[in-house]
């Protein structure tokens, strides 16, 4: 905890230049992102995706991530097998493409934070570098 903590504060200084924030998450990888949306309040352009098993855990994550920053834009992919009549967000694991359409482009005021397990995480770091993200622009938190 005290790790995350020592992250989520060094993140808060690039936030501190940061216009743009986007936020990706998957599994228990919500929890982290809940305590940057929080530290990241005085940001208006926030977008977050998140990644779920089930449709309750999406509305889960929903409910949590409005709670704490209610003008963020949120995206929600479900990557398991039930999915409901009406879902309008996306039904697959994450790819270049969903991040494309929900993250803020890249650029020298963009932040991105990655926090999932190590398989998406690896996936993301490598869609986001192809996408033209630095290194700079990426923090990641293992959860």
């Amino acid at each position: 905890m005290l790790m995350l903590l020592l992250l989520l504060q060094e993140t808060r200084q690039v936030w501190g230049t940061a216009q743009s924030l986007g936020l990706i998450a998957g599994g228990t990888g919500v929890t982290p992102v809940l305590q940057a949306l929080r530290a990241a309040q005085q940001l208006q352009q926030v977008s977050v995706l998140c990644s779920s098993t089930t449709p309750e855990e999406a509305q889960t994550a929903h409910e949590l991530i409005h709670g704490v920053h209610k003008s963020a834009r949120v995206a929600h992919t479900i990557t398991g097998d039930c999915v409901p009549n009406g879902w309008t967000d996306f039904t697959r694991r994450l790819d270049a493409s969903m991040l494309k359409d929900t993250m803020p482009p890249p650029g020298p005021l963009t932040c991105v934070l990655v926090s999932g397990p190590v398989g998406l995480m690896g996936a993301v770091r490598g869609a986001l570098f192809g996408l033209g993200y630095t290194a700079n622009m990426i923090c990641e938190l293992e959860a």
